[in-house]
């Protein structure tokens, strides 16, 4: 992908060390052109001309500070994204984390109602949903990147974290919903994700669905013998 990137833009590998001295903990950079990229190390650049461009590396280079959101420097994530290049990716990052909780509820007009919680752990995945009281082995749900989880994002607000309005889509079974997101505060994962199904939905038809991500390893644990299903 970098090869075909650096054969359109006429970039001359001599170059591409620019500017990466600015990249975050997550693997991001925010560069100042185009040619601010490094071959073996950056894996994706988004850039639009000679704006402020948003580059995310592969493995085996050390990273410094962020920059702060409302950063000059910063990607402008506030820009309405058709492809939703920050959300999408916070989104693979999210699936590719090791140690998280996903809880996910109904949201209805007298509260929450459980559907199901999510443990990744350094034993595996566990589930159970809304009626269980223990736990069973899962399958860790994985990256969907065969095509554009999010599609059409707008900027909201970051009273809560970056929040923003788009499209959610998933192809087996096929479904769209509404979606308000927000991401954590370095734009690098998925806080919650609020979805709104249509009517005709084949799963939660007319529903709400509430996702949180829980990051913190001492909630992510690997439940004991007696909370296990046998």
């Amino acid at each position: 992908m970098l090869s075909i990137y650096l054969d359109e833009m006429s970039v001359n590998s001599d170059d591409v060390f620019a500017m990466m001295g600015l990249a975050t903990p997550e693997g991001l950079y925010y560069v100042q052109s185009a040619e601010a990229l490094k071959s073996g190390v950056v894996t994706k650049i988004f850039s639009d001309a000679d704006e402020p461009g948003y580059v995310v590396r592969g493995t085996g280079f050390k990273t410094s500070t962020p920059l702060p959101l409302d950063s000059d420097s910063s990607l402008d994530f506030r820009r309405p994204d058709d492809m939703c290049h920050i959300i999408n990716q916070a989104y693979v990052n999210t699936r590719k984390t090791a140690i998280y909780r996903e809880t996910v509820n109904f949201v209805e007009p007298d509260g929450l109602r459980l559907l199901a919680e999510s443990l990744m752990t350094v034993a595996g995945a566990f589930e159970r949903w809304g009626s269980q009281s223990k736990w069973a082995r899962a399958t860790a749900p994985y990256a969907v990147e065969a095509y554009a989880r999010f599609t059409s994002c707008t900027y909201v607000d970051s009273g809560e974290g970056p929040h923003f309005r788009a499209y959610w889509h998933n192809q087996h079974p096929s479904q769209t919903a509404n979606a308000d997101v927000w991401l954590t505060p370095d734009l690098q994962r998925l806080s919650k994700v609020l979805r709104h199904f249509p009517n005709d939905d084949i799963r939660y038809p007319s529903k709400t669905l509430l996702a949180t991500m829980d990051y913190n390893a001492t909630r992510a644990v690997v439940p004991s013998d007696k909370d296990l299903a046998q």
